[in-house]
Formats: structure tokens, C-alpha cells, sequence
């Protein structure tokens, strides 16, 4: 065997000299050194610094394959915090090609992602997986990238192996879930869903997919819940590789910027804290302390926004975003007479500014000067002919002095502008109440409903329609708005209350106990819920429970006279013969009458008398009650006082048992 391979090789040879394979000897990497005019100076230094130093390392003989690949891999993540993704990708390629790394690799593919490149993304995390096997966050990553470019079952096999590794993995349960609603499961879409709701409640959002899910199976009322608690929030899971990315970063520039985005993510926080960084970077830098102190003062922490505005106003004193945010924050803490002064001072030097004279026109309100408040916004309104909210405050203002017609002129002026759907909901609300309160309810209920067209969920115009459909008599109507008004603010007590008496009025007494006692149990000292309740179990015919309830009511309110009154009448007046109490209700209604003196008590007190035998009495007073409310000219209740007064006069009660 061995001849055999010798001879071949001689023969091989014999064919003639073949040219030498030569490897291929890659470019030298150059540094990237990115243009970084108008930079902050603090991270132009930086980067200039950590460039240099993988500079100087590349040059020296002594310097390591796997050295060299860990100082351009840091310097790719240094240019990656500051979004030079260019620059970054190029530096962790070139880590990548002279050692394997786990980090380099899931650096690159988070960048790639982030561009949009989702290809490259998937390679990236797939060779950051192949050399640290395991790694969940990679795994999260490249199944949710796999999941945007619609491999769906890759993306599946990947969430649920993070699942087994981790059944706590908020994330990897959305992922999953959202597969499966889309592959046509809505019930294992739910089950994965509810589990990531479960593990992070702030993540709102997941009420929107959750209520297609249940409506997808036809369960209307679980999908109407969740829809109505849908919002924003989004599932987050920790990625230290991205959190030490976000440490690299110095400068003004950067962290403001951060801010921003932090703030429009609806993280106030991680903005405070960016913004802190920002003035560390650069005590100086007006916009980012005013930028702080707004969101400080909007915590409550009122006197750190201070302390970072008069800094502010130190290096800039006329600085008009410092000075309306001071005034706001001022406005904010009850101290009208400092707001005016701030906004004043924008206003020496800026006439005109809008919000300067809107805050202006509010520090004034603040102070009871009306009559400034409306120049600031006739003037305001003068500047700017098309602005809403200017407008709004002009009509509202002028409507709490008392000028309707000018405040409706304002609010239909509004109305004619091209507004934001949300400024067009408010004008019309405003229109609404002011035709309420001046007694056109039709008109009213217009404005309500087209104010609700736009924001369906504008709680002031539902609670406002419901109380214009309870003065017309709409009871039914209105008993279905405050049930739509608790759906959205369960915990609203004066809707409770109103429900239970417009179903009550409506004929539904079942409906309105049940409703009076829900009231009660969040408040058991509200009289006028407990007066509902006795009025409700008196229309079902339970009238031995009324009067419990009314003397349990008395007791434990014993100083609330519209609850004694009602206790004196049901005992005068019981459909129930055996529950009356004649003598007893005119002594309650006489310790009413000495106390507050009143047409309806004087009434009970001579029911109560003619119930008690004592007719000669209850016709005195009936006959003086007939003159006084005859001299008043209601027509209907002389009539109504009178027939009793006959009943009276022929020895009878006024009401007979029924």
C-alpha cells in the first residue's frame, strides 16, 4: 500500500512544477474614525481616545489575535452607543473574523436589527447562540426577529424552548401568543397571553390583542373589558448587553436626546434620570435642567425643579421654556401670584408669546382678576384667530363671568376651526353644558353625543348626557349612560348613586336596590342612597324591610332630617296597616317641623296626625297649607292638598291601606 501511494506521488510530480496556493491575506483593518463635527467635546473625546488606543495596540507586534479583537469589539460598542452604526459594524466584524465571541455577534445582530436589515439579524444572533449555547436573551431576540419576517414555526420552536428554560419569561409568552392568534388558535393565543399580562400588568397593549382573541371565540364581554383597559405599554425583558450599551454614552447631546425618547416611550423615570446625566455632562445646559425640572415638577418633586430652573434662569435669565416651565410650577403649587410674575417676564420681552399670555390668563384666574384673564385671551385670540385651545379657555372664562352669549360665540367660533379630534370633543362638551345649563337639554344632548362620536370614552360628557336624559324623564336612557360611565370609572361614586335613582324612576325598583346597595357598601353613611333603598323596597311590596331599613338608617345617621322625615311618612303612611304608627310619626315629624320649618314636613306631620285619630289638627294644618301653596299658584299640588283635606274632613287618613 504504502509503494502504491509513492508511486502516485511521483507521478503526480511528473506532470510538472504546479504554482504554490497562496492564502488570502486580508486588507489591514483601518480604524474607523467617523466625522464628529458638532458633537459634544465630551464625546468627541472620548471616541477620538478609544480610536487611538485600538490604534496603538493593532501596531504593536506583541499584541494577541484575541487581545486585538476584544479592543475593536469595544470600540465597535462605543460607536454603537452613540448610533454610529456604520462605524459599530464594522468593528464587530472585524472582532468577529479574528475570534469567535458570543457578544460581538449579538452586538451585530441587535444593530442589524435595529437598521432593519432582519437577515443579518438572524445570522448574528444565530452565531452568538452557536458559541454561547443557551443564551436566552439571544434566543429572544432571534425569535422575535424570525417572527418579523414571518417564519412563524422557527420562531415557535425557539419561544417555546425559552419557556422550558424559563416558564417566568414574560416576552417569549407574548411572542408565542401572538403566533397562535395569528395561526387561527385564539385559545392558546389566550392562554400565553394572559400569562404575559399576569407576569408584567403594565404591559398594556396586551388588552387589545387579548380582546381580539376573546372576541375571535365570541366571548363579547371579556373582549368589551379588555379592549376598554387597552393602552400603550409594551413587554420588556432585561438585555444586560443592551443596558452596558447605554452606559458607554457621555454628553448633553446624547442623554437629552435619550430623554426625549424615554418620555415618548411613557417612561418618565428613565427620562428624570437621563436628564440628570445630561446636566452632569453639562451643568450649563439650560434645556436639559429645564427639561428635568418640568418632569421633576410633574412627580411632585417641586423643589429639586426649582433648584434646576433657577440655574437655568442664573445662566439664561430670559429663557422663555425656563420661564413657563417655572410659572407652570408655580401654578401647580398654588402660588398664582409667582406664576404671574414669571410669565410676565417672558411677556416684557415677547409680547406675543401664546403660551406666555395663555399662563398669564391663568395665574390671573388664580387670583380672582377675571377681567385680565380675558384681555390676555382676547389678546391671545387677536394673535391667533385659529387657536382652539385659546379660544376654549376665552369661552369658558367668559361663561363663568356670566356672559353666555359671548362664551357661546367663542365655543361656535371654535367649532369652525380645524381643530385636533380632541380640542373638536371639548368645544363641543363646552356647548353641551352651556345649553344645559340654560335649560335647552335637546341642544344639549346634541353637543354630548357629537363630543362622544369623537372620544367615546370623554367621561364628563357621558356623566353630563346622562344627567340632561334624568330633567327631561329619560330615566332608562340615562340609567344606560351611567352604566357605561362605571364601566369606564368603576370607582365613581356620584355615578353609582345616580344610577340606582334614575332606575329607580325608571320603574325598575329591583334593579335600583340592588344598585342603592352597591352604593352603600362603599359608603354606608350616604343618606341619600340609604332613602333610595327604603323607596325601593317599598315599590316591591317590602314593606316591613323598608322600615327596617329606614329605623337601622336613623340610627346610625340619627342627626339626618331627609332620613327622619321619611321614617315619620312610612310610619304615617305604610301600604302595610300593621307598620303604621301614628302617634309615634307626629312626634318625629313635630321635632322636624320645630327644627326646620318646611311644606313637605308640615304635610307628614298632619298625615301622621290623621293617621293618629287626631283629625281636628291635621286639617288645621292641611287648610294652612292649601293657603300658602295656593298663594304661590301650583295648581296641580292645591288640587292634590285638597282632596286629601276631604279625606281628612270625613275622619278618613290620607291613605288607606292598600
Amino acid at each position: 500500500m504504502r509503494i502504491a501511494v509513492i508511486l502516485l506521488s511521483l507521478t503526480v510530480a511528473s506532470c510538472g512544477a504546479q504554482p504554490e496556493v497562496q492564502p488570502e491575506v486580508p486588507e489591514p483593518f483601518r480604524v474607523p474614525r467617523p466625522a464628529l463635527a458638532g458633537v459634544d467635546e465630551a464625546v468627541r473625546d472620548q471616541l477620538d481616545r478609544r480610536a487611538s488606543e485600538v490604534e496603538r495596540l493593532l501596531a504593536a507586534d506583541s499584541t494577541t489575535e484575541s487581545a486585538a479583537a476584544g479592543a475593536i469589539g469595544e470600540l465597535g460598542r462605543s460607536y454603537h452607543a452613540y448610533d454610529l452604526t456604520t462605524d459599530a459594524a464594522a468593528c464587530y466584524r472585524e472582532a468577529l473574523r479574528r475570534a469567535p465571541s458570543a457578544d460581538w455577534s449579538y452586538y451585530l445582530g441587535f444593530l442589524e436589527q435595529v437598521r432593519g436589515d432582519l437577515e443579518r439579524a438572524v445570522d448574528g444572533f444565530r452565531l452568538a447562540l452557536e458559541t454561547k449555547p443557551g443564551d436566552l436573551v439571544a434566543s429572544q431576540r432571534l425569535a422575535d426577529t424570525l417572527a418579523q419576517l414571518g417564519r412563524d414555526q422557527e420562531a415557535a420552536v425557539i419561544y417555546g424552548r425559552i419557556l422550558e428554560a424559563d416558564p417566568h419569561a414574560a416576552a417569549a409568552n407574548r411572542g408565542l401568543g401572538t403566533l397562535e392568534a395569528a395561526a387561527g388558535r385564539p385559545r392558546e393565543a389566550i392562554r400565553h397571553l394572559e400569562r404575559a399580562l399576569e407576569l408584567q400588568p403594565e404591559a398594556t397593549s396586551l388588552h387589545y390583542q387579548l380582546s381580539q382573541a376573546y372576541r375571535a371565540l365570541g366571548l363579547e364581554a371579556d373582549a368589551d373589558r379588555h379592549a376598554l383597559l387597552a393602552g400603550a405599554g409594551q413587554i420588556s425583558f432585561e438585555d444586560p448587553r443592551v443596558a452596558a450599551l447605554d452606559q458607554l454614552a457621555v454628553g448633553a447631546g446624547v442623554r437629552l436626546a435619550r430623554g426625549g425618547v424615554a418620555l415618548s416611550q411613557g417612561r418618565p423615570e428613565l427620562a428624570i434620570e437621563e436628564y440628570r446625566q445630561a446636566v452632569a455632562a453639562d451643568p450649563g445646559n439650560v434645556a436639559a435642567r429645564t427639561n428635568l425640572a418640568l418632569l421633576l415638577g410633574r412627580a411632585g418633586r417641586a423643589a429639586e425643579a426649582r433648584e434646576h430652573l433657577e440655574e437655568a434662569l442664573r445662566v439664561a435669565p430670559t429663557d422663555s421654556t425656563a420661564l413657563l416651565t417655572l410659572g407652570a410650577l408655580a401654578l401647580s403649587e398654588a402660588d398664582p401670584g409667582a406664576a404671574k410674575q414669571a410669565f410676565e417676564r417672558v411677556l416684557e420681552n415677547q409680547p406675543d408669546h401664546a403660551g406666555a399670555l395663555r399662563g398669564h390668563a391663568d395665574a390671573s384666574l388664580a387670583l380672582g382678576d377675571r377681567e385680565a384673564a380675558l384681555q390676555d385671551l382676547r389678546r391671545l385670540v387677536e394673535l391667533a384667530p385659529d387657536d382652539g385651545p385659546g379660544r376654549l379657555m376665552l369661552g369658558t372664562t367668559l361663561q363663568e363671568g356670566g356672559d353666555l352669549a359671548a362664551a357661546e360665540r367663542e365655543f361656535e367660533a371654535t367649532l369652525a376651526l380645524d381643530l385636533a379630534p380632541q380640542e373638536a370633543a371639548a368645544a363641543h362638551l363646552s356647548l353641551a353644558n352651556l345649553s344645559a345649563a340654560s335649560g335647552t337639554l335637546e341642544a344639549a344632548l346634541e353637543h354630548y353625543e357629537a363630543a362622544l362620536a369623537i372620544d367615546p370614552g370623554l367621561t364628563p360628557a357621558i356623566y353630563n348626557r346622562a344627567g340632561a336624559l334624568s330633567r327631561l324623564g329619560r330615566y332608562a336612557e340615562a340609567a344606560a349612560e351611567y352604566r357605561r360611565l362605571l364601566e369606564l370609572e368603576p370607582e365613581l361614586p356620584a355615578a353609582r348613586f345616580y344610577l340606582a335613582d334614575a332606575l329607580l324612576r325608571a320603574g325598575e325598583p329591583g334593579l335600583s336596590r340592588e344598585a342603592f346597595e352597591a352604593v352603600l357598601a362603599k359608603d354606608p353613611d350616604d343618606e341619600r342612597a340609604r332613602l333610595g333603598l327604603a323607596v325601593s323596597l317599598n315599590r316591591l311590596d317590602r314593606h316591613s324591610e323598608a322600615l327596617e331599613s329606614l329605623e337601622a338608617s336613623v340610627r346610625r345617621l340619627p342627626r339626618s332630617g331627609l332620613l327622619a322625615h321619611e321614617l315619620a311618612r312610612t310610619l304615617a303612611t305604610s301600604p302595610d296597616r300593621s307598620l303604621r304608627d301614628g302617634p309615634r310619626a307626629a312626634e318625629l315629624a313635630s321635632r322636624l317641623l320645630a327644627a326646620q320649618p318646611s311644606a313637605a314636613i308640615a304635610e307628614t306631620l298632619a298625615m301622621a296626625l290623621a293617621e293618629a285619630g287626631r283629625f281636628e289638627q291635621a286639617i288645621e294644618i292641611q287648610r294652612r297649607l292649601v293657603e300658602e301653596v295656593g298663594a304661590a299658584g301650583d295648581a296641580a299640588v292645591v288640587a292634590r292638598l285638597r282632596t286629601v283635606l276631604a279625606l281628612y274632613e270625613g275622619g278618613e287618613p290620607c291613605c288607606p291601606p292598600s
